[in-house]
This record gives structure tokens, C-alpha cells and sequence, in this order.
């Protein structure tokens, strides 16, 4: 979605995710490839947009996380995961 253009919505196949992360504001850059027949996207628009995979062809709900995610403790690979919990956010293995 764009927000200077209410109520539409743009699909498009991902490309290239920028492998680094603005340290302030956590976000990673990417380039999506999308129809633009109507020339409504322009250079330089901030978007917003949701992430889909189909790597199982709908049949498990796996996550997929980046290789650099995983922490490699030599007996075990450890990924931490963020939730909301009564006390406030926390994380589990």
C-alpha cells in the first residue's frame, strides 16, 4: 500500500532484500517487482507491505528466518522469538 494512494493495493514478487538493517529504525530495504502499467508508482514513494510464502505449497505453516538468525551454540542452533507476554514483551526459544 502507498498512502498517497487510498484503497489500492499493489502485489509484486520480491526481488532483493537489502541484507543490512537501519540500526534506528530496524527496517531492511527491498526491492519488489510490480505492475505499474497506470504509472501511479513513482521514484522515491515509501510503501508498506505484507510478506507472503507459499514454501509448502499451504500445507504447514513454516517460519523462515534469515541463516544469520540462528545462533550456533555447537550443541544446538538457538533462534529467540519475540512475544507479548502479561509483563510486557519477552522472548522464548
Amino acid at each position: 500500500t502507498v498512502q498517497s494512494i487510498p484503497g489500492k493495493t499493489f502485489e509484486g514478487k520480491i526481488d532483493f532484500i537489502d541484507p543490512l538493517l537501519n540500526n534506528n529504525t530496524r527496517v531492511a530495504t527491498a526491492r519488489i517487482e510490480v505492475s505499474n502499467k497506470e504509472a501511479k508508482l513513482k521514484p522515491g514513494m515509501f510503501v508498506s507491505g505484507i510478506v507472503k510464502n507459499d514454501l509448502a505449497g499451504g500445507k504447514t505453516k513454516e517460519m523462515v528466518i534469515p541463516k544469520s538468525a540462528v545462533l550456533w551454540t555447537g550443541e544446538r542452533s538457538v533462534v529467540y522469538i519475540k512475544e507479548d507476554a502479561e509483563t510486557g514483551a519477552g522472548f522464548k526459544l
